[in-house]
């Protein structure tokens, strides 16, 4: 039985002992704007995808940005697409390419939750 998820990244499996440990919470800090929610996007399909025999669920928070912004990202991300392209009027993409992608992001159990910070 494995002792955590694999991730693409070698480097970043021998920095968290191996792999991400079931039951470890990852938090990535960085300044806006240098693309923490890219790498969160593609861990979070890393975790579910390079380890398909454990049963997963996955608790995403984010403090900057909505559940349906970030379910843009995960969209673009799948479609290799910026954000700014999937959703451009100038560049229509195909309905069924979209739903395709959307349908197998359903399988995934990627619950998504912003919280509201107040100072």
């Amino acid at each position: 039985m494995p002792f955590g998820y694999l991730t693409r990244w070698r480097q970043t499996n021998q920095l968290l002992g191996g792999s991400l440990g079931f039951g470890q919470n990852l938090v990535i800090g960085a300044r806006p704007g240098v693309g923490k929610s890219a790498y969160v996007n593609l861990l979070a399909f890393d975790i579910i995808e390079l380890n398909p025999t454990i049963d997963t669920i996955i608790l995403y928070w984010n403090f900057e940005m909505s559940a349906y912004r970030q379910g843009i990202r995960l969209i673009s991300n799948k479609l290799s697409l910026s954000v700014n392209e999937l959703m451009s009027a100038k560049n229509p993409l195909e309905k069924e390419a979209i739903e395709s992608v959307v349908n197998i992001i359903k399988t995934f159990q990627i619950n998504l939750s912003i919280l509201l910070m107040f100072l």
